[in-house]
């Protein structure tokens, strides 16, 4: 089944004298890009969506109280996602650099046993940690454009709804 979806969604297709671990490897890394895609477009999204957010109550300060209220919650979430990202790529950064110095330590023997068991886990709560923020990240990001649909719907109810 996955190499059917693999197909249909336009990923190569693992060669069949390929072994279990080269494909493990290449989806592996099909996954990581895949993440950074995703989180640098719901960073992005977030950013443009409050400039936008910013612009229009710049432009126009909305009348009604309950426009404003959504207003400022559409904002909040959104910086709140922006900072999350912002998290989500330092805790990333955090774990390449990590492995880096694990592997180059296990080149020159300088981790035993409880030294590679210790990293392991310490590297197991790093990525749980990445995985936690992208899922907030999303999530805020998008409360903050419902919101923000919400307020320009209270803003423009009478032209939407005649």
């Amino acid at each position: 089944m996955a190499d059917a979806l693999a197909a249909e969604w336009g990923f190569p297709r693992p060669k069949e004298s390929d072994d279990d671990d080269d494909n493990i490897a290449r989806w592996d890394d099909i996954r990581r890009e895949h993440f950074g895609q995703v989180q640098k477009l719901v960073l992005t999204l977030s950013l443009a969506s409050l400039g936008f957010a910013v612009s229009q109550i710049k432009d126009k300060p909305p009348d009604h109280w309950s426009a404003k209220m959504f207003f400022v919650l559409a904002m909040f979430t959104l910086v709140v996602s922006i900072v999350l990202g912002l998290f989500c790529m330092f805790n990333r950064l955090k774990d390449v650099r990590d492995t880096a110095k694990f592997l180059r330590d296990i080149k020159h023997k300088r981790l035993d046993e409880a030294g590679k068991t210790a990293w392991r886990a310490a590297n197991h709560r790093l990525g749980g940690r990445t995985w936690r923020l992208l899922q907030w990240q999303i999530w805020s990001f998008g409360l903050g454009a419902l919101c923000l649909i919400t307020a320009f719907v209270i803003v423009f109810r009478h032209g939407l709804f005649r």
